[in-house]
């Protein structure tokens, strides 16, 4: 059993050692970037009145890409558009949520 072990963690050793020797470029990191072009106005229905908006607010901005498609939802209670629940605005708006 100790030789198992030994040999487990020497090829463990070996194969870290392998993969930090590997360096690739990012190309996050490789992207062109120019801080002097303009930028395109865009609508900003995000905020209302200088004050941002949550999601349970701006629902008409990504309803066109729940339509069709099952939905599943991570909330809590406290998950309320108005004084409806989450879920249950959604399913009257006719969107497939799922377990």
């Amino acid at each position: 059993m100790i030789k198992f072990n030994s040999l487990l963690f020497l090829l463990i050793l070996l194969s870290c050692s392998a993969a930090a020797d590997k360096k690739e470029e990012s190309p996050f990191l490789s992207a062109e970037v120019s801080v002097n072009e303009p930028v395109e106005e865009v609508e900003r229905p995000l905020f209302d009145n200088g004050a941002i908006k949550v999601g349970a607010q701006n629902i008409e901005a990504y309803k066109e890409s729940l339509v069709g498609k099952k939905v599943g939802i991570v909330a809590n209670q406290t998950s309320l558009v108005e004084n409806t629940h989450l879920v249950d605005t959604l399913i009257a708006m006719g969107i497939d949520v799922t377990r």
